[in-house]
């Protein structure tokens, strides 16, 4: 398959194929970016199927029909509002849901603890964080945790900016993520409302590219 194709436009069964040599590799020890070079698959898409294969192992990665089932779909009115109002200004110990949190570093005194919070070894832990971008700091709680002998599963944030440095880091230590909205769609929906002009949505997006050599807008001078 070429590195431009589009795994999705496979058949069922040649997906499914392509899958399991994936997380079979990965299994064997080839780091997911190695693993997406060999098989030429994206990144993205090695990170969600070994993440697949973590939550439900090699019979979760057949191919499933696209698509929302009949009845499926956004909750109503009702049902969220109710979610609202249950976690609504609440921790998660209030709510009776296992938690812990990750210092920077240890404390300084006391026990010097820098996780808080009650765990046991290989429990399976999801990462919540509100902000991805190079993944350094996001991965330094990934490494504490497993440190700690928990089974980091994958981490969820609220915002990523998709920096493709971020995106080979999670893969080289094989960590999934999926985020609640990222850069693009930020961009989309600045556009949508008008409050960025179309014309700078190529320079945002160069931005993105490559941030640390961003040489910014250039404006043409008054009367020149």
């Amino acid at each position: 398959m070429n590195k431009r194709d589009d795994a999705r436009k496979l058949k069922p069964a040649a997906q499914h194929m392509l899958r399991r040599q994936v997380v079979n590799a990965v299994r064997d020890g080839m780091k997911q970016v190695e693993a997406a070079n060999l098989f030429s698959a994206s990144l993205r898409a090695v990170n969600k199927w070994v993440a697949l294969d973590k939550l439900g192992g090699l019979r979760a990665l057949k191919a499933k029909r696209r698509g929302r089932r009949t009845g499926e779909g956004a909750l109503n009115d009702r049902q969220a509002a109710r979610i609202y109002q249950l976690i609504l200004g609440k921790m998660p110990d209030q709510l009776k849901l296992p938690f812990i949190y990750v210092r920077p570093k240890p404390k300084e005194h006391g026990l010097a603890n820098q996780i808080e919070g009650v765990f046991e070894a290989v429990q399976k832990t999801v990462i919540i964080e509100d902000l991805i971008s190079t993944g350094k700091s996001s991965l330094q709680v990934v490494d504490v945790l497993r440190n700690a002998g928990l089974d980091v599963i994958g981490m969820v944030s609220i915002f990523n900016y998709g920096f493709d440095v971020a995106e080979k880091a999670f893969a080289e230590k094989n960590c999934t993520y999926i985020s609640l909205t990222n850069y693009n769609a930020l961009i989309s929906l600045a556009l949508d409302k008008g409050i960025v002009a179309a014309g700078m949505e190529q320079v945002l997006l160069q931005w993105r590219n490559d941030p640390a050599n961003w040489q910014g807008v250039i404006k043409e001078s008054e009367g020149g």
